[in-house]
């Protein structure tokens, strides 16, 4: 009777276990790009609503809110921080600039784009936006 051996040598699962560090290699960096960009967007929103309440408030005031706490008093809402980005807003009587920062410690302090760290992002009345590179349109 002939007996067959069944199962993987060891050479087979090296190759195995080299093809997945390969790949996870590739793949790891990758993700870790999209999550930092999809945390940035996610900031990015939050400072265009900044944009927005300061536009209703300067509708019902004639001047924009001096601070993020002006606007919860007016009754629109607050710029409210996350954990990744603490979020300002400076205003005056005919300019505003409100402000996202990336938190110390978050692993959020990482993201750049274009060699240009992405943090603080800045949004204004005119809608000027820094850093540029760091926005999509």
């Amino acid at each position: 009777m002939k007996r067959t051996n069944s199962g993987f040598s060891l050479i087979e699962l090296m190759i195995v276990v080299a093809v997945i560090g390969i790949l996870a290699a590739i793949a790891y960096p990758a993700y870790r790009d999209y999550v930092l960009e999809a945390r940035r967007a996610d900031a990015q929103a939050v400072l265009l609503d900044a944009q927005l309440l300061q536009e209703r408030y300067r509708g019902y005031n004639n001047t924009y809110a001096l601070t993020s706490a002006a606007l919860a008093t007016a009754g629109l809402g607050m710029v409210t921080d996350n954990e990744y980005y603490n979020f300002t807003t400076a205003g005056s009587t005919s300019t505003f600039t409100v402000t996202a920062t990336v938190k110390a410690g978050s692993t959020q302090i990482e993201d750049q784009e274009g060699g240009v760290t992405c943090s603080p992002m800045t949004i204004n009345q005119s809608s000027t936006v820094t850093p540029p590179g760091c926005w999509k349109n």
